[in-house]
């Protein structure tokens, strides 16, 4: 079954966090876990996004795309020639599995889609902009 997002997940995020260098878009983001990510998780998350960017523009997989900032803190980059197709819904797929099966996911990019702790204010708002039109860039 295929995972629905509503169009808070969709948001496109602040310009700071994307740069347009030779025909390919880089956006970072970054991800709150619930508990510190031991070694082993902490590589089956990078492998997680280096199987993504394998995916959407395997030329770029040379470069350090996982940061982790604290043991519970991570940024992470990918770079694609677009922001939409396919592999978006195939990234939030695995997140949402690596936030069950792994590590619970409390954010991400501020937003607690994969959370389970996710307040009913926060829910209103997601059910409300379901709603909103998308923004093209």
């Amino acid at each position: 079954m295929k995972q629905q997002y509503s169009l808070n997940d969709l948001t496109i995020r602040p310009t700071h966090q994307q740069k347009n260098d030779e025909g390919m878009t880089e956006h970072t983001h970054k991800i709150i876990f619930k508990h510190p990510l031991n070694l082993e998780e902490k590589q089956q998350f990078i492998q997680l996004i280096k199987s993504i960017q394998q995916l959407i523009a395997p030329s770029q997989l040379e470069r350090e795309q996982v940061i982790f900032t604290t043991d519970n803190q991570v940024d992470y980059q990918l770079k694609q020639p677009s922001l939409s197709g396919e592999w978006k819904n195939l990234l939030f797929a695995k997140l949402a599995v690596f936030s069950t099966e792994v590590s619970e996911i409390l954010e991400h990019d501020g937003n607690r889609v994969f959370s389970k702790i996710a307040t009913k204010h926060e829910q209103r708002e997601l059910n409300h902009r379901k709603n909103e039109p998308i923004q093209r860039i």
